[in-house]
């Protein structure tokens, strides 16, 4: 899922600069932050739009009975399960976050781009093209926060 949407901040040179000023251990710290206020907001659209299932019609084929794991999936189970994940990258300069379904709410991708049995009803999608303004503004503005709060914490121990 990572592939399919994704987000880059490009244009900021005085953030950029800004940011470059800070210790990486102090930047690495402002920018996890961020990133993660941005993704909260997506997860906040996806929770929203994220179907509940209103009866057995249909789903029964989907979920089997196994140990009594199909009364642990009630109505709303998807939405109580998307979160919001951090993932390490290979190059250490990349910040990846993931806003979406946990391993539990497996079948919310089924539902997303459907199956040869049920049709698709797009949820995630939507909430990332709807958020996606928003969370770019909120990152940057959580950045510049952070760096400024940051630059007064390093300056006060430096006196």
């Amino acid at each position: 899922m990572a592939d399919l949407l994704s987000m880059e901040m490009t244009g900021q040179k005085e953030l950029i600069r800004a940011f470059d000023k800070l210790p990486d251990v102090v930047a690495t710290k402002v920018m996890n932050s961020a990133m993660r206020q941005g993704a909260n907001i997506f997860k906040k659209q996806a929770i929203s739009n994220a179907p509940v299932r209103e009866g057995d019609a249909g789903l029964k084929r989907l979920f089997p009975k196994r140990s009594g794991r199909s009364e642990k999936r009630g109505p709303g189970f998807l939405k109580k399960n998307i979160v919001v994940r951090r993932f390490k990258t290979a190059d250490k300069k990349t910040l990846l976050f993931r806003a979406g379904p946990t391993n539990e709410a497996w079948y919310g991708m089924f539902l997303e781009f459907g199956t040869s049995v049920i049709s698709a009803t797009p949820w995630l999608r939507p909430a990332f093209e709807g958020k996606k303004g928003q969370v770019m503004a909120k990152i940057r503005k959580a950045l510049w926060t952070g760096i400024k709060r940051e630059t007064k914490k390093l300056a006060q121990g430096l006196k």
